[in-house]
């Protein structure tokens, strides 16, 4: 995973995923923007409000979302926040929602416990 870069420094890595992960302190506003990949968005800390035409949602640790590709939104992020995102090319983000949608992000403690 690549840390603290922004997206259109990679952008253009011949691979279908790429992950990518940063850190911002409280308070930070990401403005409007948009991608041409989807995007699979979680915090491991703080909370992340995200905002689209559409609505607005919450995600506190454990929570991601599903952002599909063009869509234009912004974050605003309450306490620190480590946030991981995996961005997948448009080609294989075709069996994803077509709108945003809020997932479940187990801590990896939970995954290896299960697995």
């Amino acid at each position: 995973m690549v840390r603290n870069v922004l997206l259109e420094q990679v952008d253009t890595i011949a691979r279908p995923i790429i992950a990518v992960g940063n850190d911002y302190t409280d308070g930070h506003i990401i403005p409007p923007h948009h991608h041409r990949r989807g995007q699979l968005i979680s915090g491991a800390t703080g909370t992340m409000v995200m905002t689209t035409p559409l609505g607005r949602w919450v995600m506190p640790p454990q929570r991601g979302m599903w952002i599909p590709p063009g869509t234009t939104h912004d974050v605003r992020l309450l306490g620190a926040v480590a946030i991981q995102s995996l961005y997948l090319k448009p080609e294989i983000a075709g069996g994803m929602p077509a709108h945003c949608q809020v997932l479940g992000a187990p801590p990896r403690a939970y995954l290896k416990q299960n697995a």
